[in-house]
């Protein structure tokens, strides 16, 4: 009986090893083709999400060129309109108008190099500075004055218009 009961625990257990063993191999291949598939997936989704960042940067360049182009302030000063006889009332229209296109646009400061944002930035608070100054003058006593007095100063802006636009331009190249 000992003898007859380890050939039969051998007669079962060498064929559940074979079994075991062709089912490590076919099983450990399948897992490594799975695992390369996992990684090229893997690998292609964070290539589309750079090709998506480099989207956004660019969509980014293009809203603050835009943003540029409406707080210039000969373009400003066409748009909105004297509805008002004091000059407070309209240099406050003027201030609001381009705080509000900045508040459109500040979330853009998170795909453009800070550099940029600042050169931007120092840009708006020049032009609402000199709204702000020429309003206050005393010679200036109504808006079509101060219209008439910020049209020639902004031939001072627009260099520094055309320096925004440039530095845009430049930094977006970088991701064409």
């Amino acid at each position: 009986m000992n003898l007859t009961f380890l050939l039969e625990l051998i007669s079962y257990t060498i064929p559940a090893l074979v079994v075991a063993a062709l089912s490590y191999v076919y099983f450990d291949a399948i897992l490594k083709r799975q695992s390369q598939r996992d990684k090229y997936i893997i690998d292609s989704l964070q290539n589309n999400k750079t090709i998506d960042t480099i989207a956004l940067r660019l969509q980014a360049y293009e809203r603050l060129t835009i943003f540029i182009e409406r707080i210039d302030l000969q373009k400003l000063l066409l748009r909105i309109q004297l509805q008002t006889d004091d000059k407070a009332l309209y240099s406050l229209a003027l201030i609001q108008h381009i705080t509000q296109e900045y508040e459109y646009n500040i979330s853009q400061q998170v795909y453009v190099s800070e550099e940029l944002w600042t050169l931007l930035t120092q840009h708006k608070n020049a032009i609402v500075s000199l709204i702000q100054r020429s309003s206050n003058l005393h010679n200036i006593d109504n808006p079509l004055n101060l219209q008439h007095l910020l049209i020639k100063e902004s031939q001072t802006m627009a260099n520094s218009t055309s320096i925004c636009l440039t530095a845009i331009k430049t930094e977006a190249k970088q991701y064409l």
